[in-house]
């Protein structure tokens, strides 16, 4: 265990270092969004209802995040396996959507499908398995407006969970400050896309809820 431990990259780069505030800064922001998505459980649960969520968009991020922990553990970075613990959350969250909205046959292929990038990134190798997590990054983007478009034809807060949004928004400006920081086009390109559509799904949800409200 030690000798693994001796072989990641956060081990060998401890210190007073950039490095080193990356990695406590990710741990900080996964348990975040961890919480965030314990929240969202506890809203649908709360009210027996999927309403104005997107099923596909926590099936593809759920199967992602458990992609992404195969990747940190292929890399030997505590951090990147660490983030990649993130897709236990959506597991309840799936669960409680089945439950109170149902899957359809399109949401039972699609988690198929998404599931299947997990076992990929492990028989993959090289530069093969940089370029196709890079690929299922940029692919959260697709589900993401996915989830935005559920709000706008619903047209009501439903059981949106504005912390989980604020919690994934604050996530994008530091990865996005860490592309800058660090010169990574990947992150620098990425987050600004990310955080408007979710900057979107925000506004959309305070809209809805306001209405509601006054109604």
């Amino acid at each position: 265990m030690i000798e693994i431990l001796r072989q990641t990259v956060e081990f060998q780069n401890w210190g007073a270092n950039f490095a080193t505030f990356s990695f406590l800064a990710v741990v900080f922001f996964t348990i975040l969004q961890g919480w965030s998505l314990f929240i969202q459980n506890n809203t649908i649960r709360k009210s027996r209802s999927g309403e104005s969520l997107s099923t596909a968009f926590f099936i593809y991020c759920g199967c992602y995040f458990f992609m992404f922990m195969v990747y940190g553990i292929t890399k030997n970075s505590i951090a990147m396996t660490f983030n990649g613990f993130l897709g236990i959350p959506y597991i309840p969250i799936l669960f409680a959507l089945y439950r109170f909205k149902g899957f359809t046959r399109k949401d039972w292929s699609f988690l198929v499908l998404s599931s299947l990038m997990i076992p990929t990134v492990y028989f993959l190798s090289g530069k093969a398995r940089d370029v196709f997590t890079l690929a299922g990054l940029f692919g959260i983007l697709v589900p993401l407006a996915g989830q935005v478009r559920e709000m706008y034809r619903a047209k009501v807060p439903g059981s949106v969970e504005p912390k989980f949004i604020i919690a994934f928004m604050f996530s994008n400006m530091f990865w996005f400050v860490y592309g800058l920081t660090t010169g990574n086009w990947i992150f620098v390109v990425f987050n600004p896309i990310s955080l408007t559509i979710l900057t979107t799904a925000l506004v959309l949800y305070l809209k809805y809820k306001k209405r509601a409200a006054l109604s």
